[in-house]
């Protein structure tokens, strides 16, 4: 079973429930929906509420908890898995994303209207919160390094915190950056800028950067490990049906190469 987040036009509150019979069951609204796989199709097995406007999910699979971003009432939803029984966390203004550690059990949630970003320990469920740099977006983890990397679209870097000591570096990148992932096994971080056209690629070793040109305004950074390769999303020029571009990054060189996906309806997930 993966239950995902999907984005679709302005209304980004759909969660979809997706099996390998790829027969999605969509929510809508202030619910959780949870889904189970069966030999013909996807059961809905239970209905779990959450806070307003849940916005981003994400799964704990050592713990088996599963926490819910509400944008709308600046909380979490914590689900246990075993049981769908629920607990609210409180963290900052408008919570985007969240990403954890599975390691540490630590769970990060963004805060993009108060730059900072909510810690959870998901043992105690106690929240500490840490100041970041202006409107951060998307958060990513590696568990590896036990490092966070926390995208600031307001003050165009990345702050980087190290999951052991809380101790906060910055690291400067292009302009609007939007969205981040983790290469665990290179240790390498890809940062897509909306406005600037490019992929910011940070290794985690040394925060030293470079650049990588890709397509018109690029949003979701997604890596394949064992390939070493980041494919970006190019949303295109925000006209309607324009052409749509995947970027393909070699992870060894930064060499990159474009793919025709689609099109382009919209300018921003």
């Amino acid at each position: 079973m993966m239950i995902r987040r999907l984005m679709l036009a302005s209304w980004p509150y759909l969660a979809q429930c997706t099996a390998q019979s790829m027969n999605p069951v969509f929510l809508l609204g202030s619910f959780f929906l949870l889904c189970a796989l069966s030999a013909q199709a996807d059961t809905v097995i239970a209905t779990v509420a959450a806070g307003t406007t849940p916005i981003a999910v994400a799964i704990n699979p050592v713990t088996n908890k599963i926490y819910v971003v509400n944008a709308g009432s600046n909380n979490v939803t914590v689900i246990d898995g075993a049981t769908n029984a629920t607990t609210t966390m409180a963290v900052g203004l408008n919570p985007y994303s969240v990403a954890i550690n599975p390691v540490t059990n630590k769970i990060y949630v963004t805060n993009a209207l108060s730059s900072s970003i909510s810690v959870i320990n998901g043992a105690t469920n106690a929240t500490t919160t840490m100041a970041v740099g202006s409107n951060p977006f998307y958060v990513a983890v590696n568990p590896v390094t036990n490092k966070i990397y926390v995208v600031n679209a307001g003050s165009n870097n990345v702050t980087v915190i190290d999951g052991a000591t809380n101790a906060v570096t910055t690291v400067a990148v292009g302009s609007n950056p939007w969205y981040v992932a983790v290469n665990s096994v290179t240790n390498k971080i890809y940062v897509s800028h909306n406005l600037s056209n490019s992929v910011t690629v940070i290794d985690g070793v040394t925060n030293i950067t470079s650049t990588v040109a890709v397509g018109t305004q690029p949003t979701r950074v997604a890596v394949n490990i064992v390939t070493n390769k980041a494919y970006v999303a190019n949303n295109g020029n925000c006209t309607f049906l324009s052409s749509g571009v995947v970027t393909v990054i070699d992870g060894t060189t930064n060499a990159p190469t474009s793919v025709i996906a689609g099109v382009s309806l919209r300018c921003r997930d």
